[in-house]
């Protein structure tokens, strides 16, 4: 039971540094990805600006081209944060599932052990009644 114990909890742990991976990759792919999308729009700006200052263009131009990188970047911000959390929810319904599931099987096993040590019990009740009744039969014999 205890090196079954200490596997179950090896287990968990390992189960645990997967997720624990698989959550670090995804993340550092988004941080990744963010970057580069920020990067991408600091170049797109950098070349507005240039355009902007080459051809003398009105400083409403420049607004408006600031505020649409600007609305770029909240609206990544904003996709992000929702897919970090919905990745989040996930992985809490997936940790709901399988803790659930080692739950139920810790039950059934205690259940188990439960009727196994009854049944044990009622073996060596039933050893135990009939030794008595065999050393009563010869104390019997012996006192004829």
């Amino acid at each position: 039971m205890e090196q079954k114990r200490k596997k179950k909890i090896q287990q968990q742990q390992r189960e645990c540094e997967r997720e624990q991976q698989a959550e670090e990759k995804y993340y550092t792919a988004q941080e990744h990805r963010r970057n580069k999308k920020l990067q991408h729009f600091e170049n797109e700006d950098k070349k507005v600006k240039e355009q902007d200052r080459k051809q003398n263009q009105t400083m409403k131009t420049k607004q408006l081209a600031q505020q649409r990188t600007n609305l770029k970047m909240q609206t990544m911000a904003e996709e992000d944060r929702q897919k970090g959390q919905q990745r989040l929810a996930h992985l809490q319904r997936v940790r709901e599932t399988h803790d659930e599931r080692e739950f139920n099987k810790c039950i059934d096993e205690e259940i188990k052990e439960k009727q196994s040590q009854e049944a044990r019990r009622r073996r060596v009740e039933t050893q135990y009644k009939l030794m008595a009744e065999k050393i009563s039969q010869d104390e019997k014999q012996k006192g004829k």
